[in-house]
């Protein structure tokens, strides 16, 4: 388990180093090709991040003023509550239903779907920044496809997307999650902030929003997630659901990790494929990485310091509140988007966890089939289902 001050302990170029996972020498062709194709679609991403992070960052004064922002969340990085930064939602927000008729092409042999619906009573910790952020108003409703059973609540498993990837149909082709269904998982797909229908019509791109208007406002993105998603959870626990655990893929995968943080009630935790440190992990995806060299360079910051102002949402900055055997770890071995040094540092943060390695990148699982039934035979154990 890191120290609390891990973001000095950890070195500066700790985006340079290499972790060879078991998998590397076994499968060294399928590895090199997968890694190879992540560099390729890695430096597309960097690159519309830096386009539309750009115009918030103009000039000098905008990034002194981001800065002097970020001071605020330095404190918080060495708090031991994390309630101090996950604020309880209320019980009482209403939750409204709607037939999810638009997604249905995707949706065969599923008894009963609901889009979920609710305005968002998120207020920003940093109270610099609520009036701006909530004049934000297509973020602030939050929906969330909700798959069903006739026979009532049955185990939920509580899906994440990636950045910019919050298509219903395809999170529900790459990860099975029909077939999860068939095995007897009820379903709730959550769309993050700024994706999909949450989208601002000024954000170029699904998704960017989430970082384009800057780390501090990055920070109170992470938390709103973390924030929203609990509301949804309340209203599972209301309606019957004694079992729920959550899976998160990439930037998905790094707001599951944090709720291994954060809520008791979740039976299992699977970041697939997480983003773990954020800040160094673009500090190897040229152009954005020379942007924010920049950035610090002009304006003396490091990269520990960076770290420390945004570490309040980081899951290696806090200890978990689930047991470490309901915690499972997954990882691509010729992953360069979230890369295996990354992921091994999350799994080594959470001694006990499960970690289990898959031939393939970010995207492309090529034991697919074994991956799946890796993750549901863990989730039938944390949940104390009999497959048989």
């Amino acid at each position: 388990m890191l120290k609390n001050s891990w973001w000095n302990d950890i070195p500066k170029n700790y985006y340079q180093s290499f972790y060879k996972t078991e998998l590397d020498d076994q499968h060294r062709l399928k590895i090199g090709l997968t890694a190879t194709l992540d560099h390729v679609c890695r430096t597309g991403l960097a690159m519309s991040i830096l386009m539309a992070m750009n115009k918030n960052f103009a000039s000098g004064l905008h990034v002194r003023k981001e800065l002097e922002l970020l001071e605020f969340y330095k404190a918080f990085a060495e708090s031991d509550n994390p309630a101090d930064v996950f604020v309880e939602p209320p019980m009482d927000v209403e939750i409204k239903k709607s037939k999810s008729s638009g997604y249905s092409h995707h949706l065969k042999g599923i008894a009963k779907v609901d889009l979920l619906h609710f305005d968002s009573p998120y207020s920003t910790l940093n109270p610099e920044l609520n009036a701006e952020y909530s004049m934000l108003s297509k973020n602030k409703r939050v929906i969330a496809q909700h798959w069903q059973h006739a026979d009532g609540a049955r185990p939920t498993l509580i899906f994440i997307h990636g950045v910019v990837l919050d298509s219903y149909l395809l999170n529900s082709k790459l990860f099975e999650l029909n077939w999860l269904y068939q095995q007897g998982y009820d379903a709730l797909l959550y769309t993050l902030p700024f994706h999909g229908y949450r989208k601002e019509p000024n954000d170029l791109i699904n998704g960017l929003g989430f970082f384009s208007r800057g780390f501090a406002h990055s920070n109170e993105v992470m938390l709103q997630s973390v924030f929203d998603l609990r509301i949804l959870m309340n209203y599972l626990e209301q309606n019957g659901v004694t079992k729920m655990g959550v899976m998160g893929f990439s930037l998905g995968g790094y707001i599951s990790a944090l709720f291994a943080n954060v809520d008791r009630r979740l039976s299992f935790v699977i970041p697939f494929a997480p983003v773990v440190l954020p800040i160094d992990m673009v500090m190897g995806w040229p152009p954005l990485s020379t942007f924010i060299e920049n950035i610090m360079k002009n304006h003396d910051w490091n990269i520990q310091a960076l770290r420390k102002a945004t570490a309040l949402h980081h899951a290696v900055n806090w200890k978990p509140v689930i047991e470490p055997h309901r915690l499972m770890v997954v990882g691509g071995a010729g992953d360069r988007f979230t890369a295996p040094r990354f992921v091994k540092l999350l799994h080594e943060h959470w001694q006990g966890s499960e970690m289990y390695w898959y031939q393939g990148n970010h995207l492309l699982f090529l034991n697919h089939g074994q991956v799946l039934h890796r993750i549901k035979n863990f989730m039938d154990r944390c949940c104390e289902i009999n497959p048989y």
